[in-house]
C-alpha cells in the first residue's frame, strides 16, 4: 500500500476540493433555474412578438423568484466566496505534483466560483436591465 493514501493532508485536501466543487455548483445554480425558466417560457411562446415581449418585461435575471431574487444573487455571491476560499485551503494541503484530481477539481470550482461572483456581482448592483 502506498503512503499517500494515509496521508492527512492529501485526504484533507480531497475533502476541502469537493467542497470547493459543490459550493461552486451552489453558487451557479439559481443562474441555471433561470436559463431553464426562460427557456421554458420561450418554447410556451411561438411567436417572435411575443419572445421579445418576454426578455424584454424581465426586471431582473432571476424574475421568477420574486422577493428571492435578490436572495438569491446574494446566496451565489456568499457560495462563490466560500467555494473560492476553501478550493484555497485545498491548493495548500498540497505539495506540488500532489494530487492531481484534487487540483483539477479545485480549477473547476475556481472558473465556476468566478463566473458566479462576476455575474451574481453584474446584475445585483450594476443591473442591466434598468439601462
Amino acid at each position: 500500500m502506498s503512503s499517500t493514501i494515509f496521508d492527512p493532508y492529501l485526504q484533507r485536501a480531497r475533502r476541502l476540493s469537493w467542497a470547493s466543487l459543490i459550493l461552486a455548483i451552489l453558487a451557479v445554480l439559481p443562474y441555471l433555474c433561470w436559463l431553464i425558466w426562460t427557456t421554458y417560457n420561450i418554447l410556451l411562446s411561438t411567436p417572435s412578438e411575443e419572445i421579445f415581449a418576454f426578455l424584454i418585461s424581465l426586471e431582473s435575471p432571476m424574475n421568477f423568484l420574486g422577493s428571492f431574487s435578490v436572495w438569491g444573487c446574494f446566496s451565489g455571491l456568499l457560495f462563490g466566496l466560500f467555494s473560492l476560499l476553501t478550493g484555497w485551503s485545498a491548493l495548500r494541503q498540497l505539495d506540488p505534483g500532489e494530487g492531481p484530481a484534487e487540483r483539477q477539481r479545485v480549477t473547476i470550482a475556481f472558473i465556476l466560483s468566478s463566473l458566479a461572483i462576476l455575474s451574481h456581482f453584474f446584475f445585483l448592483f450594476l443591473r442591466p436591465w434598468e439601462f
